[in-house]
């Protein structure tokens, strides 16, 4: 994956991330894996619509992506 912007970008570095983003005009998402050791992981998968700010959208998803990432490990 060329792009970190959305779930892995707050997440501690040493978490491995496998994930798939896309978009189109006002549209931004991303799904994957997270790998928290070597017996837990979950599957998360973020969506958007309707966009008006991507930029601002995408770092959304991302604190999304933390939050979530705070609750499970």
């Amino acid at each position: 994956q060329k792009y970190d912007d959305i779930i892995p970008k707050y997440l501690p570095k040493k978490i491995e991330v496998a994930h798939k983003d896309g978009w189109i005009n006002g549209v931004r998402h991303d799904s994957g894996i997270v790998f928290l050791d070597d017996k837990n992981t979950y599957v998360i998968v973020l969506l958007s619509k309707n966009l008006e700010d991507e930029v601002k959208g995408m770092d959304m998803l991302a604190k999304i992506s933390l939050e979530i990432y705070n609750t499970i490990k």
